[in-house]
């Protein structure tokens, strides 16, 4: 069992837990894990950054791997990183070095007859912009392509569209114009999808 609990330092550096029931939730935690060693960690959880990968980890992967039937989530993040991340190169006589040295560390490279033809970048390194693009990609081939939904849970579909909301910073006041239930697709959400290229489709 583990617990996550969303809060805010005020200022008085006191930490504010936003659920009215975070002392229960911990007592129990607490209980059913006595004499074990646990690990606490405090996230910046007020930046763009924060919610695209909790947005994409924690709703829209999952979603996808449902939707094609596939229980490996880490599978499912590799096929949409080969899909819509892939970088060809521009020669045929490219080397490591040819690769961005901010993508080197962490992407992974595609060879043919051991020439490099392309690289698969970290979404931990590519730009806030990129990655939006990137959910709108995924996000396009889940509602559109599959026909799938984020979840059928009505709370798991609020929490998603906060997490969306605060990914692609939109102020409260505006809806989230991603629909969240797969049968009401409003494909002008997608304009701004790029054409996959055909390279990549191979």
């Amino acid at each position: 069992m583990n617990i996550s609990l969303q809060a805010y330092i005020d200022e008085n550096q006191k930490i504010i837990y936003r659920a009215p029931d975070y002392k229960e939730r911990i007592d129990e935690f607490k209980a059913k894990n006595i004499s074990h060693d646990i690990e606490v960690s405090f996230i910046d959880a007020s930046s763009g950054a924060y919610f695209q990968h909790k947005y994409y980890r924690g709703y829209l992967l999952l979603a996808v791997a449902d939707a094609m039937g596939e229980r490996d989530t880490d599978y499912c993040h590799l096929f949409l990183k080969k899909k819509y991340l892939y970088r060809k190169m521009e020669t045929e006589t490219a080397t490591l070095r040819d690769i961005p040295a901010k993508h080197r560390g962490h992407a992974l490279i595609i060879m043919r007859e051991e020439i490099i033809i392309g690289y698969v970048p970290s979404t931990a390194d590519i730009t806030y912009k990129e990655f939006n693009e990137y959910i709108l990609k995924v996000e396009n081939l889940l509602f559109v392509d599959l026909g799938g939904c984020l979840s059928a849970d009505k709370i798991l579909q609020l929490e998603a569209a906060e997490a969306r909301a605060r990914a692609f910073k939109i102020p409260k006041e505006k809806p989230v114009i991603t629909p969240i239930m797969g049968d009401e697709v409003q494909t002008t959400a997608f304009d701004d999808c790029n054409k996959i290229d055909e390279e990549i489709k191979k």
